[in-house]
């Protein structure tokens, strides 16, 4: 039966969220839900997670939830059997949990590389290396990684954040090429300024204290910063289209085309704004 299959675009398919209890996994799951997809959701956040899903099920939804860290990954082998067991096939992984530690490289300590590497890097991997024999045996599937416009360009204060996600681009890109006869797609999604919890740290990331008055002081909308909806809306529309690299908005999209064709002026302008951020904290 290989071949004669294909990913379901969105009506009908079936996809697994991590971090799906807030921010761009919440959003994915309502706008994906919308579309007639069955999801399989997946956040360490007990409370929230059943929230969501018992929602989404009142409105008619398709939906199993499991609490897991994205770092267990026997606990996401199971969890990926489970869903093929319940729908019989798997047309999406959107591997989307992640944290932020924020500060100077110099005030970072070897536990707070750990755990980010942990999550947003190896999270990711796990998250792949559970479903992608599943897909390459059906012969189809779309695997979607959350990375950030600072997996594209230098964004300072942010050196485990911007390491992780420059990993999971080159990892999507590569997975991507690999896996192109198989039947197996992949695309990485690069978001500037989304408005979700992971601004102020999340609850278990990390920003400074000034950072945080900082974004007090702009208010609900933090400067730039688009809706989750809003955003799950446009990322579809761009997976649909199987595009290798999603970023989006588009103001974000001339400045990841800055930095590809002039790094130069990018690692001065990263470079003036640690100085005016230090001086400010």
């Amino acid at each position: 039966m290989r071949g004669r299959q294909r990913v379901r675009y969105y009506k009908g398919a079936v996809a697994i969220i991590t971090g799906a209890a807030s921010g761009i996994g919440k959003a994915l799951a309502w706008e994906l839900a919308a579309r007639g997809t069955q999801l399989t959701l997946i956040d360490r956040q007990e409370d929230a997670l059943s929230a969501i899903a018992a929602e989404l099920k009142e409105r008619g939804a398709d939906v199993l939830h499991f609490v897991a860290d994205v770092r267990d990954v026997e606990a996401l082998e199971k969890i990926v059997e489970d869903t093929n067991a319940q729908f019989r096939r798997l047309d999406f992984v959107f591997n989307n949990a992640g944290i932020v530690v924020e500060g100077p490289f110099a005030d970072h300590s070897l536990a707070d590389w750990d755990r980010i590497i942990d999550i947003n890097l190896k999270g990711v991997i796990n998250g792949i290396f559970t479903a992608l024999p599943v897909m390459q045996q059906q012969g189809f599937g779309h695997i979607v990684n959350t990375a950030s416009l600072a997996g594209l360009i230098p964004v300072p204060r942010l050196a485990g954040y911007t390491a992780t996600k420059h990993a999971v681009v080159g990892l999507t890109r590569v997975l991507r090429s690999e896996e192109n006869v198989t039947g197996v797609r992949a695309s990485v999604v690069c978001p500037g300024r989304v408005r979700t919890p992971i601004l102020s740290g999340g609850k278990y990331g990390r920003v400074t204290s000034e950072t945080q008055a900082r974004l007090a002081e702009e208010g609900a909308a933090p400067r730039g910063a688009v809706e989750p909806d809003v955003f799950a809306q446009r990322m579809l529309r761009q997976i649909a289209k199987n595009k290798s690299v999603i970023i989006e908005p588009a103001t974000v999209r001339r400045v990841a085309s800055i930095g590809r064709h002039f790094p130069q002026l990018v690692d001065w302008m990263a470079g003036r704004m640690f100085t005016k951020l230090h001086h400010q904290n």
